[in-house]
């Protein structure tokens, strides 16, 4: 992922928009823009960015193990009878942003869970972010090399957002910290007067960086008038494979968990895969270009799926690290996967139970004091297209607030007399422009 950092001056509650922590691996993005409270035409942001560089990196092993770990619990949010993708380190960058906030059991839950250990999880996503941008660049298409058919450029980017209503007063540290540590943005949107656009700014937000391949992450119950503050991971991947398959060339068997035979189109490839084998299982690496980025697919024996789904973070770990390579005559059938999913019970099961108890959660990093912002959901979408010249992806997770207090009520006040008015800095009040209106019609 190509880093791009944006940060502004710190004002309370100033509209920010900042680029995301991958930016563009094909090139360089311009920072987003706020979606107008309205629903309209996106408006600019209203302060000047500069480049802001990332922080510390964890140790890029470790960082792995804890995005695998993880995914690997979620992956139980959905029964193994059914087709399923989620993406790890969407939802991993959603909860670190959380976990940014969160003080005392809160934190402790959410870096549990994350298990980042000694590092701070945003530090596990700065490692991730900085081995797949040299893993995109490796992967780069060399200009006028015959033996590359397909010269689409590989791209990885991933950007993240925070979306604060109005009358929510968060905390300037907070967004130093999302900005330096995630690259993060705030929008501002009226929760309170029209949820249902401020759903549709930020679903429109993640199909644009989805590639369209999710245009709606967040339904339409999830966002209320209660709704004070949503937490955004958009996710998307499209990589050629180092060698292209070829192309079925008809129906084969195929045997689905519950021993049942269906029959499907296989592609085919015969290349030097690295793979590995288990208790139970077997497992090939397929290499995008470049070598850097890889599929590993596992196939556990016969009657030995729901086993070595039960021990999946020990079986990736193995898996996605062999070395061992060799010719592999590999067949391989093509899928599209779509999934939504709600994963809170997935977290309250894992011990996360504080973010979602008003009676003990502690957000106060983020705004307010303890038990003033609980979460309400987090939602997420994966949608994974894979054929015989490579893998389209993309991935969506956001996490919904609520404030437990009502939030302070904006000051009416209305100019409906003569007025004065200064154009000025704001750091010195010195005045470039200074007026009176004494009759707006004259």
């Amino acid at each position: 992922m190509v880093v791009r950092r944006t940060v502004v001056p710190l004002v309370a509650t100033m509209l920010v928009a900042l680029v995301g922590c991958g930016g563009s691996a094909q090139s360089a993005q311009s920072a987003p823009t706020a979606q107008s409270p309205g629903g309209g035409q996106s408006q600019e942001p209203v302060a000047l960015m500069a480049q802001q560089a990332r922080g510390p990196a964890a140790d890029p092993r470790a960082a792995g193990s804890a995005v695998t770990a993880v995914g690997a619990g979620l992956l139980d949010a959905v029964p193994a009878t059914k087709n399923a993708a989620i993406s790890p380190y969407s939802v991993y960058a959603v909860l670190a942003m959380a976990a940014a906030g969160a003080r005392g059991e809160t934190k402790a839950q959410l870096d549990e869970f994350l298990r980042a250990g000694t590092a701070e999880p945003g530090e596990c996503l700065t490692a991730v972010d900085a081995a797949v941008a040299d893993a995109v660049a490796s992967g780069a298409p060399s200009k006028g090399d015959p033996a590359v058919a397909d010269t689409r450029p590989m791209t990885v980017r991933s950007a993240n957002s925070l979306w604060a209503d109005r009358g929510l007063t968060v905390r300037p540290e907070y967004l130093d910290r999302l900005a330096r540590g995630f690259g993060t943005g705030m929008y501002q949107v009226n929760y309170r007067v029209d949820p249902e656009v401020a759903r549709r700014a930020i679903n429109s937000w993640v199909d644009d960086r989805t590639a369209t391949l999710i245009p709606e992450l967040i339904p339409r119950d999830k966002i209320t008038r209660d709704t004070v503050l949503t937490l955004v991971n958009a996710v998307y991947l499209n990589a050629p494979w180092a060698t292209e398959f070829l192309r079925p060339a008809g129906p084969s068997t195929f045997t689905t968990a519950d021993g049942r035979t269906v029959s499907v189109p296989l592609m085919s490839q015969t290349a030097g895969y690295a793979h590995a084998a288990g208790r139970g299982w077997t497992s090939v690496t397929i290499p995008y270009r470049g070598d850097r980025l890889a599929m590993t697919v596992i196939i556990p024996d016969a009657g030995r799926f729901d086993q070595v789904r039960a021990n999946l973070p020990a079986v990736l770990d193995t898996a996605t690290t062999a070395s061992a390579a060799g010719p592999v005559a590999l067949s391989l059938p093509g899928f599209t996967v779509d999934t939504a999913l709600s994963l809170s019970d997935q977290l309250r099961a894992a011990g996360v139970t504080d973010l979602f108890d008003p009676r003990s959660v502690d957000l106060s990093g983020i705004a307010g004091d303890p038990g003033y912002l609980v979460a309400t959901d987090l939602v997420h979408r994966a949608v994974v297209k894979v054929d015989e010249k490579g893998t389209e992806a993309a991935a969506a997770t956001a996490m919904v607030f609520e404030a437990t207090g009502a939030l302070a009520e904006p000051l009416p006040i209305t100019v409906d007399r003569s007025f004065i008015f200064a154009v000025h800095d704001v750091s010195t009040g010195a005045p470039l422009f200074l007026g009176q209106v004494i009759d707006p019609t004259a």
